[in-house]
């Protein structure tokens, strides 16, 4: 959830609750207590909770939270391979690839800096290797925590939000096939910014008072916390223009002036991935289809950092069509994706 659109969304929502008669339904595994902001921004607008009686909640707990504290990458590599099955969650592409290299034995890795192509044809290979009782480690992005049907025995997840930290947990035991499974909290030198600072500061005053992350209580101050931390910024981004009526609505602004994904990333096509290169030579008069294929042997890169470093080391090259290309190979292969720092070794 990105703060900035919090108010834009909850008065979207006001809108076809107040105006177009609809219903809205919140649903999330660690919902936050909404009611002051509907106030604040949708004050005519009726809402309930719909789950009052929450004492059932204790049987899908299917594993245990433990804080190991301030600890390196590898020390959690190392404890990672205790287990049959193990996923290492961290919070940048770097460092995924950083603690992917420390990892022995059966190992994957899953990040952005992979293109669509390779991360679908990774998965399988872990699914399969699950089924068959293999013992592997996986270490990911938080591209694994939704959408992905992969569970472990254990998992180890870099200090985050709470969000972030509890969908971890449903990558772990999600059958239940153990008493428990264990989600091991860790914390690095690695730098956090913005938001993302802010959010693994509350959940770490959490752990420090023993506070059990999964309890109706401790989401609900986490994101009380939360909120109050980041009212100024709740409440400048606003799209509202004081509509009241339907009619009203300048529906067509508000598209233009609202960014949930900020576009602060190119896309840059790796060629030497599957048919990349015959779509590569298609692009000139391949249109829309064309460009909808590529973006499956693409990786996106920073605009400020990543994809200025890699036009100064000159290992793109820009087509007609706006498409950035990687020319150098050796920079990307299928286990781990885009290196645009790698070196490669030379023997004399």
């Amino acid at each position: 959830m990105k703060l900035e659109c919090l108010q834009p969304c909850l008065r979207a929502v006001g809108f076809l609750t107040k105006y177009l008669r609809g219903e809205a339904i919140f649903l999330s595994a660690t919902m936050p207590d909404h009611s002051a902001l509907f106030q604040r921004y949708i004050g005519d607008a009726k809402c309930r909770e719909l789950i009052l009686d929450k004492q059932d909640t204790r049987f899908f707990q299917k594993c245990r939270y433990s804080y190991l504290g301030m600890t390196d990458m590898e020390a959690v590599a190392q404890r990672a391979l205790d287990y049959p099955s193990s996923l290492i969650i961290v919070n940048s592409r770097k460092t995924a690839r950083e603690i992917y290299r420390l990892l022995t034995g059966r190992k994957y890795h899953l990040s952005t800096y992979m293109t669509p192509f390779d991360r679908s044809e990774t998965i399988p290979k872990i699914r399969r290797d699950l089924a068959d009782g293999e013992k592997i480690t996986v270490v990911s992005t938080s591209l694994v925590e939704a959408g992905v049907d992969l569970y472990f025995q254990a998992v180890f997840r870099q200090l985050a939000g709470l969000g972030s930290i509890l969908q971890s947990g449903g990558r772990c035991n999600r059958e239940g096939r153990l008493d428990h499974g264990d989600v091991f909290i860790f914390e690095t030198e690695d730098k956090l910014r913005g938001d993302m600072k802010v959010r693994a500061a509350i959940v770490r005053d959490l752990l420090d008072r023993g506070c059990e992350l999964t309890s109706e209580e401790s989401i609900k101050e986490y994101y009380s916390r939360l909120f109050a931390y980041s009212d100024e910024l709740i409440e400048q981004n606003s799209i509202s223009a004081g509509v009241d009526r339907l009619d009203g609505i300048p529906f067509r602004s508000y598209a233009e002036g609202f960014g949930f994904i900020k576009d602060e990333t190119v896309s840059v096509v790796i060629e030497s991935c599957g048919e990349a290169a015959q779509l590569v030579e298609q692009l000139p008069f391949g249109g829309k289809t064309v460009r909808r294929k590529l973006q499956r042997y693409s990786v996106s890169l920073r605009v400020h950092g990543e994809l200025d470093r890699a036009l100064k080391a000159g290992l793109l090259r820009e087509t007609d069509s706006g498409f950035f290309i990687l020319s150098a190979g050796d920079r990307y292969n299928s286990e781990t994706g885009l290196d645009i720092d790698y070196q490669p070794d030379y023997i004399d």
